[in-house]
């Protein structure tokens, strides 16, 4: 008797359960699928969308960040809604928002450039500069996410300071070699900047950084010159972002992706992506992010691109994976605890990590000298009792 194939994305490597915290129920995802699903059913998607979806209550913040959209697919495809004048407005909405946000990151880069660095846009504010994809006008940035050489981290925050940006108050200086970025406002104005001097949240090996870094295009952002990294770079670091567990489902990364295989598929080195996501021991969340995407939103994604993410990965990999899906307080922080520490810096010594408390322990737990992380662990395991 043959039994029926399960679909890829069930298989050894992870599947739809491994991408809850990721996209995380079915509103979502109808929301994801209107907004860029395939176009043959289009019309289908955006009704069946409006019928399920309360628009008064049922959007997270996530999934209003769709909306712009899900307005030019109506425009664009012609499409009927019963809600097509009000999605419509959140585009006109996010237009103003972003211009906001955008001549915000023209001052800030115009604050670097007297120091002679080198500005590299990321996530939102490089997207919008790409010419196929459909602009600033459907896609919300809550900041401008600005790329700085590593050795030039502590010049630019000294720039950016001296020209009235102010830190993120709840960081504290002293945890800015265990960071990757810090977000500044300017005060008076709405516009925020994240300025990043490591691509990502935590170590990547040196190679892959220089990759990531490489193949960046000069483009302008309101008139200010700056560097755009190359679609499939974006591709990568979205779904690196977006694959990790968060207290608000940032959907956007699903929309991204979509958009830069299907407008720049011909510019997409897949080889090089499932090798990253190797390297940096994600593969399996890129496994079950890039074959969900392939079989919801018919995403062009290469057969031999999911292959090579579906081998075998390490014990610890799975289990951040299952973590990630853990709602248990205990087993969850425990988890969190070993992940961080099996990310750390491979160049620092356990014993010199633990002497000068790294990132995790450092930011998360409020610990700034040795003699209170016997306190703070204490503090710790008497919340998790609570819980």
């Amino acid at each position: 008797m043959m039994t029926e194939r399960r679909p890829i994305a069930h298989r050894q490597r992870g599947g739809p359960d491994d991408l809850r915290h990721y996209i995380p129920d079915e509103a979502t995802r109808l929301t994801l699928r209107a907004a860029v699903g395939p176009e043959e059913s289009a019309q289908t998607d955006l009704t069946t969308w409006e019928r399920t979806v309360d628009l008064n209550s049922g959007l997270d913040a996530g999934m209003f960040r769709l909306l712009p959209l899900i307005a030019e697919r109506i425009e664009r495809l012609g499409l009927q809604g019963d809600h097509s004048g009000r999605i419509a407005g959140t585009a006109k909405m996010s237009w103003v928002r972003n211009q906001r946000q955008l001549f915000g990151g023209r001052a800030a880069i115009d604050a670097l450039s007297r120091g002679d660095l080198r500005v590299t846009l990321l996530k939102g504010a490089a997207l919008t500069t790409l010419d196929r994809l459909p602009g600033t006008r459907t896609r919300p940035m809550a900041d401008v996410d600005l790329l700085v050489d590593a050795v030039r981290g502590p010049a630019a925050l000294q720039l950016l300071t001296d020209a009235g940006w102010v830190p993120d108050p709840d960081v504290r200086m002293s945890f800015l070699p265990w960071r990757h970025s810090i977000g500044m406002t300017l005060p008076g104005s709405p516009a925020i900047v994240d300025l990043h001097w490591r691509i990502t949240n935590f170590p990547v090996p040196s190679r892959w950084e220089k990759w990531l870094r490489a193949g960046t295009t000069t483009s302008t952002m309101v008139g200010a010159p700056v560097h755009v990294p190359a679609p499939d770079r974006l591709l990568a670091h979205a779904i690196q972002h977006g694959a990790q567990s968060n207290a608000e489902s940032p959907i956007r990364w699903a929309a991204d992706v979509h958009l830069l295989a299907s407008y720049y598929g011909d510019g997409i080195d897949w080889e090089a992506i499932a090798a990253f996501a190797t390297a940096i021991r994600m593969s399996r969340r890129f496994f079950a992010c890039l074959s969900w995407l392939s079989e919801y939103l018919d995403t062009p994604i290469p057969a031999e691109t999911l292959a090579a993410l579906g081998r075998r990965t390490s014990l610890l990999e799975r289990m951040e994976v299952r973590n990630d899906k853990s709602r248990n307080g205990f087993p969850r922080r425990a988890g969190e605890f070993a992940s961080v520490w099996w990310r750390a810096d491979p160049n620092l010594a356990w014993s010199a990590a633990l002497g000068t408390e790294p990132h995790f322990i450092r930011d998360k737990w409020g610990v700034s000298k040795r003699r209170e992380l016997l306190h703070a662990a204490r503090r710790r395991v008497a919340g998790i009792a609570d819980d």
